[in-house]
């Protein structure tokens, strides 16, 4: 246990002094790319407006913007035509319903890249924000990193309220002491791909060269399956922090934070039952005992008794921890103090979450999101099939 939050501290430093930062900007002109930014967009009548808006606002004006409306039951249309008439940039893709064997959102996607006309593409969700310099740096990014055909941007996560600001820390402290960021940009394995919902920037030949999202048709994480079949294709993706120019509040209280990750939490950390029941009893060893520890020390001390050599390595483990948080939520921004007492009942809550994700999707085989039901006959991150024969084939 120790060891493990030894190198969790060791890892997430690493990355927080490596990972690459988006800085930096071009002046457009006449030669400049277009950048297509496809947005799918289900029932987002009360977000996408402001999504639309932070991108023509942009200081870089040669894009377009492509809203794919996948059959949405609310208002999300109409904004969007309301915007396209005042902005020609702004085109709205009514979407077809998905064919069998595909996921809506991927399915959204396929048409949104199918419709794009730019060399570079930018999928983001509908409940993002850009500051107006973000697609200049991005373009200046991908400029001097010409062997670079995907790009991941890592954005500020916004948390407000109590449920917010304990659980939502999860996903980043998740990529930051669970992810070698630091090898993942350095090779192109793809199981060290890494991508994300605020924004994947392809390069156009590399997405038509892997087929668009059709390897992804019935993958639940696509933004990090699209980085994994880049890489599996023989390509270089790369990930950035942009926390200074892109924001994003994932989820809106408690209700909405259980029922957005009971979608997806089984099959990102299991896939089946055996590995669902593995991760059940590491989390708790790893990220719960050291504070049971923790208070047999205090116990120890407080009735005048030198604790045992077992609870001092788990006591220093539980401080490698809070040290880990500490440092971590101070550079992201987040609450100091859930990084020191939010920890326990984080974890409490995201294995409520695991387990009933589990229960729903790996055990009654149904999975539910954004009105829809689908057999969970699904992906995590796609199909690799043949991509690997592929490439060699390519490669000889």
């Amino acid at each position: 246990m120790l060891l493990f939050w030894f190198v969790m501290s060791i890892q997430t430093l690493v990355n927080l002094v490596t990972m690459p930062r988006l800085r930096g900007a071009v002046h457009p002109s006449a030669g400049e790319p277009l950048v297509s930014i496809v947005i799918p967009a289900r029932n987002e009548e009360a977000h996408v407006g402001a999504t639309v808006e932070s991108m023509l606002a942009q200081s870089w004006t040669r894009l377009e913007v492509i809203v794919v409306d996948d059959l949405s039951t609310d208002g999300t249309a109409e904004v969007v035509r309301a915007l396209a008439k005042r902005d020609p940039r702004v085109r709205l893709v009514e979407g077809a319903p998905h064919p069998e064997g595909w996921l809506g959102k991927p399915w959204a996607l396929e048409q949104g890249g199918e419709a794009a006309r730019g060399e570079l593409i930018i999928f983001v969700d509908a409940d993002v924000r850009y500051a107006a310099g973000t697609i200049e740096a991005v373009v200046a990014e991908m400029r001097a990193h010409p062997e670079t055909s995907m790009l991941a941007l890592f954005p500020r996560f916004e948390m407000f309220g109590f449920w917010e600001n304990v659980l939502m820390p999860a996903l980043p402290s998740g990529l930051f002491m669970g992810i070698p960021v630091w090898l993942s940009n350095r090779t192109t394995l793809p199981l060290l791909g890494v991508g994300g919902g605020p924004g994947n920037v392809v390069r156009r030949e590399t997405y038509e060269t892997i087929g668009r999202h059709t390897r992804l048709r019935d993958a639940v994480i696509d933004d990090i399956g699209l980085a994994r079949i880049v890489r599996a294709f023989g390509f270089r993706s790369r990930s950035v922090n942009a926390d200074g120019l892109i924001r994003i509040r994932m989820y809106r209280g408690l209700r909405q934070i259980v029922d957005g990750f009971t979608k997806n939490s089984f099959m990102v950390f299991a896939g089946s039952l055996p590995k669902a029941f593995a991760v059940s009893v590491i989390i708790p060893i790893t990220h719960l005992l050291p504070w049971v520890w923790g208070g047999i020390v205090i116990s120890s001390v407080v009735a005048g008794h030198p604790p045992r050599g077992s609870a001092v390595l788990g006591g220093t483990a539980l401080v490698l921890l809070l040290l880990t948080r500490h440092a971590l939520f101070g550079v992201l921004g987040f609450s100091r103090l859930a990084a020191l007492g939010g920890q326990p009942l984080e974890v409490i809550v995201w294995l409520w979450i695991f387990a009933r994700s589990t229960w729903k999707v790996g055990v009654m085989g149904r999975l539910h999101w954004r009105g829809r039901d689908y057999p969970a006959r699904v992906t995590a991150f796609g199909n690799f099939d043949g991509v690997v024969k592929r490439v060699s084939d390519r490669s000889g």
